[in-house]
């Protein structure tokens, strides 16, 4: 450190000692704990707005110099904690925070001004800079990854980088591998933060995209000299050529730590860019760790270089066939592998895994073709594993500006759709579910956007949609064109974006791409589904958290609690499908939920900016007027929480107070009405007794009705069978009203069929059969085999199984 910058940094200690007093609010930031109540976390999430908003009002100020050797000690004692935490079987709480701001560069590194760590204010973020740091210590991995760094200066502090790839749920110890001491790496417009606890302000990086590891030939480091030693205690001894590289590759690569490998294959590339075997082994980390669109540029760049040997060819060939598969570019996939198919004869084990990678391309690509899937075998499937080798199938609907909506977007029907007609097949860009998380942390999730606290699996989605963004970034419009709120640039009117006609090379050194941490953020808040795998009726539910699940095109369907379409997750494949005849040129909307009170409706609805939905059934609740649909909501807790104990007559006086929750003009659909409808007859089947069993039945038949069926006077008259050999309805089959999910009409119709069956009417009980399945079909398709593998476990307990089987 020469003299003049001496001077400054001791000009700077002064002012930073005597501003020591007006640089922390008056009181830490308040803390949240999982299960509060919402009350308490709305309190809690006011007071940390407040929290942030004095300490917006403090300027920018230098920081007192951290002690090297204080920042080593607490960095060890840290990690010691940690480890003793998990020795002892302890689980880890975890926090992020959505909902404020956090800087994301954009600007290329070459363009950016060094700045050292002396010259660099708390509370800024300091734009057009960049900061050249290495670490001096391992790593602790929290909710971030925790380092201790150094610049050239030798001055020291606590650096947390957050969304770095691979590093969610890792072991402890990964971060060691990607991040040693002695790795030395710049970061793009840093950013110098109080700490929220102890006294050290800490550098804080959100996009991974802005570190770039350095390279040794790296003309950025010429003339760098380090204040202390350049090879520091427990740093590694890193390779200096080619082979050195390869082999430090690929002994990460067999200890499973992809990216790693990847990152030693690009400093071996960096002395030599015409090394075939490491864009080869390059292109097969890169498929383990899913970044597609690397490992498809990787394989193609083997086949690029002079003289490759036929054994790299034929490696990336395999790799290259893989990653169209994966980019869903089935019939490129399948030329590929039957490529190489044909120039090896031979039943071993390799010819073997190509037939099975032949057989699995063409059905996704009849999938993709022509929106026809085996139901019935993925719904079993998604039992032991949600995630589902399954192709996306978009059918006659496209994406436009819709005037309606402000000149926002929506999704319509390009031709005359017919009920239970296939319009979306969508795999997911990332779900998670509870099993993707590690037993040993919880992470809560505070999403002031929302104004919830979200599921745990809500920041894995975050995180696993950065890495996969750094890895594949092709992709990265296909996302940020998404909705993403008012604070942000209006999407564009189209979607989806073209794609590009070449993928997209990854350097793990310096990433091409920007990921905006804040917009992705406001992205997964607005856009985001609960995926809930379908399970069969009368199963019981997991005990887990919900999934989280970002799904692309899906996310442009717009709300209707009355819709003309429905979705459900087979695994975790979204599918949509048209609940009403549909002509061309009519926006297809979904229902964002299907809660039965307008207040419940409203609550989910605003998580979703959703603020006002038009439909009729909205606007007759309002109509109701703010009492009747308090009372109606608070009625339905009380009968939702004691069903089960009262007595046919009390639910007679219930129904009669929710009634009169309705205004008189209200129609027949009556959603919470219908489940009390329901309830009195449960009550009635109880008895036993044939009298009672055709009052349960009519009883059912109101509830029907009320959720916005239509009993066709048929459902009483008549055979099982038109005169043409088609089963009766007993209800009208235009559509699939939306006031209610699926099961509660399917479990109707059911009990109905039971109740005719105790009667002696086996016709009757085969067309509300008849009915369920239909319901089943116009949702799921499958026909027969779906529906009994969905209402089997009820039919079996009923003792109607074999009685299905034999009528439908």
């Amino acid at each position: 450190m020469d003299a003049s910058h001496l001077t400054t940094r001791m000009t700077q200690m002064e002012l930073a000692q005597s501003s020591r007093g007006r640089d922390i609010p008056s009181h830490g930031p308040p803390m949240f704990h999982p299960g509060m109540p919402p009350e308490e976390l709305k309190r809690r999430m006011d007071d940390y707005k407040a929290w942030m908003e004095e300490d917006n009002q403090i300027p920018p100020s230098p920081s007192l110099p951290m002690d090297r050797e204080e920042l080593l000690g607490m960095q060890a004692e840290t990690r010691e904690s940690q480890r003793e935490w998990l020795r002892n079987g302890k689980v880890a709480m975890r926090m992020t925070v959505v909902g404020f701001p956090k800087h994301s560069s954009s600007t290329e590194l070459r363009k950016l001004e060094r700045i050292s760590l002396a010259d660099m204010l708390v509370r800024k973020t300091h734009l057009g800079r960049y900061l050249l740091c290495r670490s001096i210590a391992l790593s602790v991995r929290a909710s971030a990854v925790q380092l201790a760094v150094e610049d050239p200066d030798g001055t020291a502090y606590g650096l947390s980088i957050y969304n770095f790839p691979t590093m969610f749920d890792c072991p402890p110890n990964c971060a060691d591998v990607l991040f040693p001491i002695g790795v030395i790496f710049a970061i793009r417009e840093p950013t110098f933060k109080p700490a929220a606890q102890g006294r050290y302000p800490i550098l804080r990086v959100d996009s991974p995209t802005d570190i770039v590891f350095m390279d040794p030939q790296d003309a950025i480091l010429d003339g760098v000299s380090w204040r202390f030693d350049i090879r520091l205690p427990g740093s590694p001894e890193l390779p200096t050529t080619v082979d050195g590289w390869k082999e430090r590759g690929n002994v990460l690569f067999k200890d499973s730590q992809w990216l790693p490998a990847a990152i030693a294959y690009t400093h071996g590339l960096q002395l030599d860019p015409a090394a075939p075997v490491l864009y080869s082994n390059r292109s097969e980390a890169y498929l383990r760790l899913r970044f597609y669109s690397g490992a498809l540029a990787d394989a193609r760049s083997v086949a690029r270089v002079p003289g490759v040997s036929d054994a790299l060819l034929e490696k990336a060939l395999v790799r290259e066939a893989k990653a169209e598969y994966a980019r869903e570019n089935f019939e490129v996939a399948l030329a590929k592998f039957e490529e190489w198919q044909f120039a090896h004869s031979g039943d071993n084990a390799a010819a073997a895994e190509i037939a099975t990678w032949i057989t699995r391309t063409r059905r996704r690509h009849e999938e993709s073709r022509t929106g026809t899937y085996d139901w019935a075998k993925f719904f079993v499937s998604s039992f032991k594993q949600p995630h589902l080798d399954i192709a996306d199938y978009q059918g006659s609907i496209e994406v436009r500006a819709m005037a309606n909506r402000g000149g926002g977007r929506g999704i319509v029907a390009t031709k005359d759709i017919a009920v239970g007609e296939v319009l979306l097949v969508s795999k997911p860009f990332v779900a998670i579910y509870d099993s993707d998380l590690s037993e040993k942390e919880v992470t809560m999730n505070v999403d002031f956007l929302a104004g919830v606290s979200s599921e745990p699996t809500r920041s894995a989605v975050i995180a696993r949609a950065v890495e996969k963004i750094y890895g594949n970034p092709d992709l990265h419009d296909q996302v940020f064109d998404l909705y993403s709120g008012v604070d942000y640039p209006a999407a564009p009117p189209s979607y989806p974006p073209a794609k590009p006609t070449e993928p997209t090379v990854v350097n793990p050194l310096e990433p091409n791409v920007n990921i905006d941490i804040s917009c992705l953020e406001a992205i997964c808040t607005f856009n985001c589904f609960n995926p809930f795998p379908i399970r069969p009726f009368d199963t019981p539910a997991p005990d887990e958290d919900s999934p989280t699940g970002l799904y692309l095109l899906p996310s442009l369907f717009n709300h209707s609690c009355l819709s003309n379409a429905t979705w459900c997750c087979v695994g975790d494949a979204l599918v949509v499908r048209a609940a009403a005849n549909v002509t061309a040129g009519t926006e297809i909307t979904i229902p964002y939920t299907k809660e039965g009170s307008y207040l419940e409706r409203t609550r989910v609805l605003a998580q979703h900016m959703v603020l006002h939905c038009d439909c009729w059934l909205c606007e007759a609740d309002r109509r109701d007027g703010e009492d009747a649909l308090e009372a109606r909501h608070e009625l339905m807790e009380e009968i939702m929480r004691d069903r089960k104990t009262y007595s046919h007559a009390e639910l007679r006086v219930q129904e009669r107070k929710v009634n009169a929750t309705y205004a008189r003009t209200r129609g027949v659909v009556r959603p919470s009405l219908a489940f009390v409808q329901h309830a009195k007859a449960e009550a009635l089947r109880r008895t036993r007794s044939a009298a009672d069993s055709r009052k349960a039945i009519e009883e059912d038949i109101k509830s029907l009705e009320s959720m916005g069926y239509v009993v066709l006077p048929r459902a009483r008259k008549g055979g099982a069978l038109t005169a043409d050999g088609k089963p009766v309805m007993p209800i009208a089959t235009d559509q699939v009203p939306s006031t209610t999910t699926f099961e509660r009409p399917v479990m109707t119709m059911v009990r109905m069929a039971e109740q005719f069956l105790i009667l002696k009417d086996d016709v009757s009980a085969t067309k509300w059969l008849n009915g369920a399945m239909w319901i089943i079909d116009m949702l799921f398709g499958g026909s027969k085999a779906f529906f009994m593998l969905m209402v089997g476990p009820m039919l079996r307990s009923l003792g109607m199984d074999d009685f299905a089987m034999r009528v439908l």
